[in-house]
């Protein structure tokens, strides 16, 4: 859980500091065990340069003049932590002196109505609670060393309403997503807030609908439901002909979309029950399967970047 994360992370920082004197104090090995080799930083990444000189223009040997020969140059990753910036909009008012009114400049558009934060802080809530799965709360810890106190309810509204402005695109992703004739689905349980039951937790299913990987950039939807009845990818895939491939559940193979569906199982869940068999008494059919199923993947590595035509 999160104590024993947290345990573990304090564990390693005491061992890596006490690695750190030992290497201080103990005279160095003479055979150094291999490290492994360090990459090369991204050319993308803004290099400030500063330029270190000799302590003195001459020779600290001979006392003659020095000569520059070349520059050795040496690299360090540096970490600058964001900041909150405050966007200040100033709108001059001017009067007409004719008919008294007054005129000044429109405030840019804003994605939450009358609030205060910029599409910049919206975004980086977003991409903070889905795509690196730091919770509300969490954000709301960060954003308070920096001095800005956010309550979680309004990182939600924010969260809420961005996701209005996002529908069309969720669409389009969808419309994008069900073009394409080979797809991958799964169901996974996830719990939801009810906020018709005073936001208790219910149980509920996120679907998950993914493009093949031979049909073009990599798509994939959510659909968060209720629960785990066919109406509900009888509902999001309808209209669509391809195949599907599944984990096999019985809910997908009664998809038949007028017939237009082909379902497809994944070899990963055929193969458990194989593994499972050999595992338990070496069951030698099991294990010719297994083998089979090898050799499939073997295969399927050396020739997946290859088109379907070829691959025919």
């Amino acid at each position: 859980g999160l104590q024993c994360s947290l345990f573990e992370e304090d564990a390693d920082a005491d061992i890596a500091s006490a690695e750190t004197q030992l290497a201080r104090l103990l005279p160095e090995p003479e055979e150094k065990k291999a490290r492994p080799v360090r990459k090369i930083l991204p050319e993308h990444l803004v290099r400030e340069e500063t330029v270190i000189g000799p302590d003195s223009c001459a020779c600290p040997d001979c006392g003659q003049p020095l000569r520059h020969i070349r520059d050795e140059i040496s690299e360090r990753l540096d970490y600058i932590p964001a900041q909150f910036v405050v966007k200040r909009y100033v709108r001059p008012q001017y009067g007409c002196e004719g008919c008294q009114r007054v005129v000044s400049g429109r405030l840019p558009a804003q994605i939450i109505p009358k609030g205060i934060p910029e599409p910049g802080l919206v975004a980086q809530v977003l991409v903070s609670k889905f795509c690196d799965r730091q919770p509300l709360y969490h954000q709301q810890q960060v954003f308070a060393r920096a001095g800005v106190e956010l309550p979680v309810s309004t990182l939600a509204g924010w969260v809420g309403t961005a996701c209005v402005w996002l529908m069309p695109l969720a669409e389009l992703l969808r419309t994008e997503l069900l073009s394409r004739p080979v797809l991958h689905a799964d169901e996974t349980p996830l719990q939801i807030l009810n906020t018709k039951k005073d936001g208790k937790a219910q149980n509920g299913y996120l679907w998950a609908y993914v493009s093949g990987e031979t049909t073009g950039d990599s798509v994939v939807c959510f659909d968060c439901q209720p629960g785990r009845a066919a109406r509900y990818p009888e509902a999001w895939l309808a209209g669509w002909s391809g195949t599907l491939v599944t984990d096999g559940y019985a809910v997908y193979h009664s998809l038949k979309n007028g017939g237009s569906i082909i379902n497809a199982g994944c070899w990963a869940h055929a193969r458990r029950g194989f593994a499972a068999l050999y595992k338990a008494n070496r069951d030698p059919h099991a294990g010719t399967a297994l083998k089979m199923i090898h050799g499939l993947y073997s295969l399927e590595k050396k020739i997946r970047h290859r088109s379907p035509e070829k691959i025919r």
